[in-house]
């Protein structure tokens, strides 16, 4: 006691009971059960608001999805990974945990993170390939490593690599990390998706001589049962069809990423021999 005062609790010792923690942890928890209830809502059809669920990466291979909503042809809300979840890698642990919750009607996966989603949850299944060649390895001869990125579970990046490096110089990072890493001159290259690594220095190359399946499209078997799902299969067949046209191109990614192409850019996306594909019922 000082001064007739009693000495104050330090802050480590307080008693967890206090009003103000107490109102903080109920809204947590009220947030928590929220976000866990919208999660483990089984999916199949449209949802009660009539709704379907969308997931789609924001690179290269959500564009289709994206040029497909740009003016709300369909009931479809878009629903983008790091809204669901924090991680927007389609190939990480949470995110299959979302597919596997069954909140989702459609998605855009890369083919490992499909593959072992199918493998484990039967509700869903496979409508094929909708992006070509999407990912880009982009290197840096001022970098002086021998190291290339890759980014995490995804096999078909190392597979397709390993005929031009050796597997000890072959690393595995998150996707954000590749960028960075070639930034900070860690690596001498790193495989990208391409629009995220359109503004980055470097020369750009096509994975392969030949084309490589970067995205493809997991439906839910309820949905694909639905009366809804073979207008989403035209609206997304002819947003592919407006995709494959120059003009069209152009005027998506001004749309999607204020990206304004010039003709060495058209070029680029050429040597790069990108591609979209429609699905089939």
């Amino acid at each position: 006691m000082r001064n007739g005062r009693p000495k104050p609790t330090p802050l480590r010792d307080a008693p967890l009971t206090n009003t103000r923690f107490c109102s903080r942890a109920l809204i947590g928890v009220v947030l928590a059960l929220g976000l866990a209830f919208a999660l483990f809502r089984q999916g199949g059809g449209a949802s009660e608001d009539g709704a379907i669920r969308i997931v789609a990466p924001d690179n290269t291979g959500g564009l289709p999805i994206r040029w497909m909503l740009r003016d709300k042809p369909l009931n479809a809300r878009l629903e983008l990974p790091d809204e669901i979840i924090k991680a927007a890698d389609c190939c990480s642990a949470t995110a299959q945990w979302t597919m596997s919750s069954g909140h989702v009607d459609v998605a855009v996966m890369c083919p490992d993170a499909a593959a072992s989603l199918l493998e484990k949850d039967p509700r869903y299944a496979l409508l094929g390939t909708v992006a070509v060649n999407s990912d880009v390895l982009v290197t840096r001869s001022e970098n002086d490593s021998p190291k290339v990125g890759v980014m995490q579970s995804r096999r078909y990046q190392a597979d397709v690599l390993s005929s031009r490096f050796d597997s000890a110089d072959i690393v595995t990072l998150f996707p954000a990390g590749v960028g960075y890493a070639l930034e900070k001159k860690f690596l001498g290259g790193g495989v990208m998706d391409a629009l995220s690594a359109w503004m980055l220095s470097g020369d750009k190359e096509p994975l392969s001589s030949g084309d490589v399946d970067t995205y493809v499209l997991v439906v839910s078997k309820m949905f694909a049962d639905s009366s809804e799902f073979s207008d989403f299969v035209l609206r997304f067949n002819k947003a592919v069809e407006e995709l494959s046209t120059l003009e069209g191109l152009r005027n998506a990614l001004l749309f999607y990423k204020g990206i304004e192409w010039n003709q060495e850019d058209v070029e680029q996306w050429k040597r790069l021999r990108i591609k979209f594909q429609k699905i089939s019922l």
